[in-house]
């Protein structure tokens, strides 16, 4: 999909491919040295839920998405040969891969962040959080390379010099480059609570309670640095999450900001100078690393937003979804309330299983609006969360594709009796990473602002909502 006309470039002119790969497409940009976007293309891929609590990605196919939107980006924009002088890469966190490094085969599919087939194998240790910054949880990565490791013939089978079980970015990076290396920047590491976001190493005594301990696991580099060539031969420079690049869209991030991506899930960020001694029910996580620095951050996470909508419309059998919400959005007076458990709960209640539960809510017009204001409400809950940790933002920042909808907009400020900031670039991954390949200073753009204003309505089914969920959260343990 070409963005702009591609005007007459001189040989001079520098320009930026970001790649983004995220749960439903992967997506390659091309920016100019303003950081104005010039071409983008994305291929979707299918995720595969073969059992309850199995999430999964073809591996073979998630690589040729990646391929196939460089090639759309780079082929159709013109440019002479070397014109684009750095690229930067994104993926998704806590999603694990295996394969063998001698054939580059892979052993299995990709298991992705939402999957928690191993929720009875996660381990509490006394320290994780402080080691770590996050909690036990199925989400992450160590449960799901110890059930790897124990459950698939072919990872049993292949030689430990050659086996990698690693994070999705080592996959990536392992397949995109000539130099074929086997390493991984510190925030994807550190999604498989086996990683001290301290000392930026792999934390042996964690790898010992998993039983991980032959395994070889990736060197470890930070975010900002030379990993190799891609095979067009652009130098690669950022390897980072993508919910971590999301967080420079708009430049450097601000600590009286909360800045929350909505995506496949929803997460939540705001800025803070060191690591919290007890950030429970949130994390600490770290969001970028030079040679020089680090950056963390205070993060909650909303599991079910992108994929609580895909399992609607496929329970459902509502494919028009997309087409009706804005209306249904502003017609729908009294939708009733879902507690939604699409992947499980994230932050603030941790519980790897919920069932939806769809409450005075009949028709499956009403039950759609209920969904949608199920996810502010989780949204909610977490910021209410933070609040009761640091000093509470003064703004919200929104991103996603979800927040191009200003009726969720509106929502979110009424819930929040905050200011909300959308901007017109949807896709802030892409744009963080442009911004870390090429940090200029003049860096705006003007925002839609969303003022808070008495939503009467809304508050009573937030009340409503949070009772229903604290019963149904407690008959849980």
């Amino acid at each position: 999909m070409s963005i702009n006309a591609i005007r007459v470039r001189t040989m001079s002119e520098h320009f930026y491919l970001t790649i983004d790969q995220g749960g439903h497409a992967s997506r390659a940009s091309l920016f100019d040295h303003s950081l104005t976007l010039v071409n983008q293309a994305a291929c979707d891929i299918q995720t595969l839920r073969p059992k309850a609590c199995h999430v999964e990605h073809d591996p073979q196919a998630l690589l040729q998405s990646i391929n196939t939107a460089i090639e759309q980006t780079v082929s159709t924009t013109g440019l002479p040969s070397g014109a684009i002088i750095v690229a930067g890469i994104a993926c998704q966190r806590s999603s694990i891969a295996c394969w063998d490094r001698s054939t580059s085969q892979p052993l299995s599919n990709i298991i992705s962040w939402q999957d928690t087939r191993a929720s009875e194998s996660v381990i509490s240790q006394k320290d994780l959080s402080e080691i770590t910054g996050l909690r036990p949880s199925a989400h992450y990565g160590a449960s799901k390379i110890q059930w790897c490791t124990q459950h698939l013939s072919d990872v049993k089978n292949t030689p430990s010099s050659e086996l990698a079980i690693a994070p999705l970015m080592s996959y990536l990076l392992f397949n995109l480059l000539q130099e074929v290396p086997y390493t991984s920047d510190p925030i994807n590491a550190s999604r498989t609570n086996l990683f001290n976001i301290h000392t930026n190493a792999w934390q042996q005594s964690l790898l010992t309670d998993y039983g991980l301990t032959t395994l070889q696991l990736p060197t470890i580099h930070p975010c900002q640095h030379n990993w190799g060539r891609l095979h067009n031969g652009t130098p690669l420079n950022i390897a980072t999450g993508d919910q971590s690049a999301a967080l420079f869209s708009l430049g450097p991030p601000k600590p009286e900001n909360l800045y929350i991506n909505m995506g496949t899930g929803c997460f939540l960020q705001q800025v803070i100078p060191k690591p919290l001694n007890n950030p429970d029910p949130l994390l600490n996580s770290l969001a970028m690393s030079t040679e020089q620095d680090k950056i963390f951050v205070l993060e909650g996470t909303v599991n079910g937003a992108g994929s609580a909508i895909d399992w609607f419309i496929k329970d459902r059998s509502y494919p028009e979804f997309f087409d009706t919400i804005a209306l249904l959005l502003t017609q729908q007076v009294n939708p009733g309330i879902c507690l939604n458990g699409i992947s499980g709960l994230g932050s603030p209640d941790w519980k790897p299983a919920f069932t939806p539960v769809f409450i005075d809510s009949t028709g499956i017009n009403n039950q759609a609006v209920a969904l949608l204001e199920s996810i502010l409400f989780l949204l909610q809950r977490n910021i209410d969360a933070f609040s009761s940790k640091i000093e509470p933002a003064q703004n919200i920042i929104l991103s996603g594709g979800f927040s191009q909808q200003n009726s969720i907009c509106q929502r979110l400020s009424d819930l929040s009796q905050k200011r909300v900031y959308r901007y017109s670039d949807a896709e802030a991954t892409s744009r963080g990473l442009a911004y870390l390949l090429n940090p200029i200073d003049k860096y705006s753009f003007k925002p839609c602002i969303f003022s808070p204003k008495k939503n009467t309505a809304l508050m009573s089914r937030y009340q409503k909502w949070t009772t229903a969920m604290h019963i149904h959260t407690k008959q849980m343990i």
